[in-house]
């Protein structure tokens, strides 16, 4: 199709905003997405066997949490996955490289600190993966969470009116799913009184901002494999259907994608700087363009420990509650 008849076609179909929308996404689109083969990898240690599974653990800012987040990873994995610690630019080399020798896994490093870019490279080099998952290193997994995030992936193909995108599981901190978890766990009122807060909505601005309301949360999240247990339990009577379709930007800090998404999405946009923000970007404008779905696994919880605004003070409060965070069965 020619350009004179994209925009032909878009100006019948959504009128002229609906042509600077297609405009200004290709425009955007294909400048950052140049940027993905601008960078290299610098450090390869490679355990991968081929497998049909790839874990990506990105390693981010937060060190201190590596010991509990990488040993319950590994503590609760239960598929035939590969791993791989992805380091854009390096920062964690010694001591990740050591972590990746300990459980087994790989790791790779880039030249640069461009997150979705290193992602992209990560997808490309295990290229036997077709179930991809990918987890920020503040995110603390539970007991059956990778393979419940799989049988959703089938449950939604199955049974959902959307083609699923990505699948995640429901995270305590997040701005999307905070309200699956207080409803569950029968916290809601006592959320909107103390912090005044008339509906819960999604992007509740003070979720992603006050610390005070990530360490309120977290306390009625603690002992995680013990709350997680309980509400695992109680979300199975409140959401039998086991999982929901959302139509907003997610948080992709624990996801589940298909290669073939991928491939659709033609990689995660490219990023310049940090990249904060660009790799769940490139996942909604693909969704939205294609009729996708954003599917949530709504009978597991993990725990996620912040957001930027908030870590300081979590890193505190995780500190002083270190043991709470613990592998408990």
């Amino acid at each position: 199709m020619s350009k004179i008849a994209r925009i032909q076609e878009a100006l019948v179909h959504s009128g002229i905003q609906g042509l600077i929308h297609l405009a200004a996404n290709s425009m955007a689109k294909r400048s950052l997405r140049n940027l993905n083969h601008r960078d290299k990898i610098i450090t390869f240690y490679d355990k991968g066997n081929n497998k049909k599974i790839l874990v990506i653990l990105l390693a981010g800012l937060k060190p201190r949490l590596w010991p509990t987040v990488f040993e319950r990873i590994n503590h609760f994995l239960n598929i035939n996955a590969d791993v791989v610690i992805v380091d854009p630019g390096g920062i964690g080399k010694d001591t990740l490289i050591n972590y990746a020798k300990t459980y087994g896994w790989s790791y790779l490093a880039t030249k640069h600190r461009r997150i979705s870019t290193a992602l992209n490279i990560a997808v490309r080099t295990f290229n036997h993966a077709t179930l991809i998952f990918k987890l920020d290193d503040d995110v603390f997994v539970t007991k059956n969470a990778f393979k419940a995030l799989i049988q959703t992936l089938i449950k939604s193909f199955e049974k959902a009116k959307n083609l699923p995108a990505i699948v995640m599981p429901v995270m305590n901190l997040n701005l999307v799913t905070y309200i699956h978890f207080l409803e569950v766990m029968g916290l809601t009122y006592e959320f909107k009184q103390k912090f005044k807060v008339k509906n819960l909505r999604y992007g509740l601005k003070i979720v992603r901002e006050k610390s005070d309301v990530a360490i309120w949360i977290w306390k009625n999240s603690l002992p995680l494999d013990d709350v997680a247990r309980i509400y695992n339990e109680k979300a199975k009577l409140k959401y039998p259907n086991a999982f929901d379709v959302i139509n907003v930007r997610p948080s992709i800090g624990f996801v589940l994608f298909t290669r073939t998404f991928w491939n659709i999405m033609r990689e995660f946009l490219g990023d310049v700087g940090k990249g904060m923000g660009y790799d769940d970007l490139g996942i909604v404008t693909t969704v939205s363009d294609k009729y996708l779905g954003i599917v949530i696994c709504l009978n597991v919880l993990v725990g996620h420990l912040s957001y930027g605004p908030q870590t300081l003070e979590m890193i505190k409060f995780y500190e002083r509650n270190k043991d709470l965070f613990q592998i408990r069965e």
